[in-house]
């Protein structure tokens, strides 16, 4: 059986889930992945998901610190592949490393490119409230999510669903994509089809002011979406009067729309458990919350401590 031999492009743990589903028909034969940094607040020198899953896998790793270098491109011109399979590297890759291997670097992109080029598409469609998304497979040039598209296929988004549940489904359709592609595209059996540069919408980096609640503009449904798209980081938060700053870890759906509050006011629901906060158009419903500098608590626990009535927008 033909095992095509890959080079891997990534960084985060999405990358590592799908790259385990590569090893049962494939052969990744290097890992390409961002140097190791510092976090936490110990700032301690950490390597990135790929790389830990190279080693685990006795996978040559490769971290270059610039892809602009003469080195590198010695480097990348001395490793044997049938394709380079990039997967959130993280970075833009030059021309000069792509006519290396010309018409065999691909992408996988987590939109219906060329909607939500850039950086963070699963984040934009959750919190653009979207019914479905998509999954791209393109090949790379040097413009950001620009290049042709091999194959694309349509996945649902429920309302219910999350961060969490959405990226479980791009991984999974993502596998499935390479596995029926990858090989026509080394084969020369496929031809990409350019995008329609017209249609074209892009989303930036997310940053930590993303969650902010602003309650003179957010509707419920606006709440309900930051949330689902900021789950995980920078999560969803607001401020009491006195500054200090609330994280709502958990909504519920759907939108509430029994009482009529101020935006920003809430009153607590005993047969729920839940704090029921008004928005300009509907309420939701907050189970659990984090004010700043303490651990995690329900909503009666915070009622029982917080005397304020109100949330405010900083």
């Amino acid at each position: 059986m033909y095992r095509p031999k890959i080079i891997l492009w990534g960084t985060p743990q999405m990358t590592v889930d799908i790259a385990e589903s590569l090893l049962d028909w494939a052969n990744i034969v290097a890992i390409i992945t961002t140097p190791d940094t510092l976090q936490g607040r110990k700032k301690v020198l950490t390597p990135s998901p790929l790389k830990v899953f190279g080693e685990s896998h006795s996978i040559p790793v490769y971290s270059p610190q610039s892809l602009k270098t003469t080195e590198t491109e010695e480097l990348l011109r001395g490793l044997s592949a049938d394709i380079w399979l990039v997967i959130a590297y993280g970075k833009i890759i030059p021309q000069a490393i792509l006519d290396i291997m010309p018409h065999r670097v691909v992408n996988i992109h987590p939109s219906c490119l060329p909607q939500y080029r850039g950086p963070a598409p699963i984040h934009a469609s959750l919190k653009n409230g979207d019914t479905n998304t998509a999954v791209t497979l393109m090949e790379i040039d040097t413009m950001m999510d620009h290049g042709p598209i091999i194959a694309q296929q349509t996945i649902p988004i429920l309302p219910t669903d999350t961060y969490i549940e959405l990226e479980k489904k791009v991984i999974e359709v993502s596998a499935t994509l390479l596995r029926e592609y990858l090989i026509p595209v080394i084969q020369g059996d496929i031809i990409p089809q350019a995008q329609d540069d017209t249609k074209a919408t892009y989303v930036k980096m997310i940053t930590k002011y993303d969650g902010l609640i602003d309650w003179n503009h957010h509707t419920g449904s606006d709440i309900v979406n930051l949330f689902r798209a900021y789950c995980i980081w920078p999560k969803v938060y607001t401020h009491l009067h006195n500054g200090k700053k609330v994280i709502f870890d958990k909504i519920l759906t759907p939108i509430d729309n029994s009482l009529s509050l101020k935006p920003g006011y809430w009153k607590f629901d005993a047969s729920h458990k839940c704090l029921i906060v008004g928005t300009l158009s509907g309420n939701i419903l907050v189970t659990h919350l984090t004010v700043e500098g303490k651990p995690s608590i329900d909503a009666q626990s915070f009622t029982n401590g917080y005397t304020d009535s109100y949330f405010i927008t900083i």
